[in-house]
């Protein structure tokens, strides 16, 4: 027999100011800034203990305006994170009503993601020298928005430099030097009668851009269906979520699946709501990492309260 306690505590203090100005109804801007405290203490009862923390800081702006038939919208942002450095990020996005129905779109845009304290020093798997992840990504879509139906077809690109991966041969997270992503996204939205529907396909080839394979867990094929009918004061719905098949470590390759979930919420009050849900109805075997199967058949009830 072999028993052992461990600990894991992380926290975050955030201070937060947002400021929204109209200068008329197609034109409005935003400003804010935001501090956080953030840190972790950790016993994983093997002799792994660690305690870090580190300040974050960030300074953000944007605009947006309707002109004529088109609309624009420029957002920009700079974080600075303890012992990670500072970065800037922004957001350039046009929109263009070709049609009362049918809108075009395009989108530029830049991200920053600092490790997370955990994957630079947690003991045995962290790396100090672990780099932020810097991207850059771009979109076109066309929008069809009528009688309460919603679709979108969008192309998208991105390039993601130092990109966090957990290597299983060495045991810690490291950086992959550049990923590429590119695809097709479609989405739908809508209602029949009092059904609400909504689903999504996404097509795309995320690989290593060093050496064209395939990046490791990450399915060229996703999909998802939801539908919710109001009974009353009850909701009850179902929701079907496909993964496509991936790679893993050594060669192995992770069968694709689907699950099947089903979803029921009653307002029993003002501000008082049952929630039940059957998750992987159909108890599908699956595994997101090559070993390590995943949750089965389950049901949950819960009560949510809100003031």
């Amino acid at each position: 027999e072999f028993g052992y306690s461990s600990h894991y505590t992380s926290g975050n203090q955030l201070l937060a100011w947002n400021n929204r100005i109209a200068l008329n109804a197609d034109c409005k801007l935003s400003a804010g800034l935001e501090w956080q405290r953030q840190s972790i203490v950790t016993d994983d009862g093997f002799g792994g203990q660690y305690s870090q923390s580190r300040n974050v800081g960030a300074l953000f702006a944007g605009a947006q305006g309707q002109f004529g038939a088109g609309s624009v919208q420029i957002n920009l942002r700079h974080d600075d994170v303890g012992g990670s450095g500072g970065q800037t990020t922004g957001y350039l996005g046009y929109g263009l009503q070709i049609a009362p129905q049918w809108k075009l779109t395009a989108s530029a845009s830049s991200a920053f993601n600092a490790p997370p304290l955990g994957y630079l020093y947690a003991p045995y798997f962290g790396n100090p020298a672990l780099q932020p992840e810097a991207a850059r990504s771009y979109e076109l879509g066309l929008q069809y928005a009528a009688a309460g139906q919603w679709l979108r077809a969008t192309l998208f690109s991105s390039r993601v430099r130092n990109e966090f991966q957990y290597d299983l041969r060495t045991n810690v997270f490291e950086n992959i030097a550049s990923t590429d992503n590119r695809g097709l996204e479609l989405s739908y939205k809508g209602v029949l009668g009092t059904t609400e529907l909504g689903a999504s396909l996404t097509v795309q080839d995320p690989i290593d851009a060093d050496t064209g394979e395939r990046l490791l867990r990450r399915a060229g094929k996703l999909a998802s269906a939801t539908v919710w009918q109001p009974v009353g004061a009850c909701r009850i719905g179902a929701q079907w979520a496909y993964v496509g098949a991936r790679s893993d470590n050594g060669g192995v390759t992770l069968a694709g699946y689907s699950l099947l979930d089903l979803l029921a919420q009653w307002d029993v009050a003002r501000g008082v709501q049952v929630f039940g849900r059957i998750e992987n109805l159909l108890d599908e075997q699956y595994q997101t990492v090559d070993g390590y199967n995943q949750a089965g058949f389950g049901a949950f009830v819960g009560l949510r309260w809100t003031i």
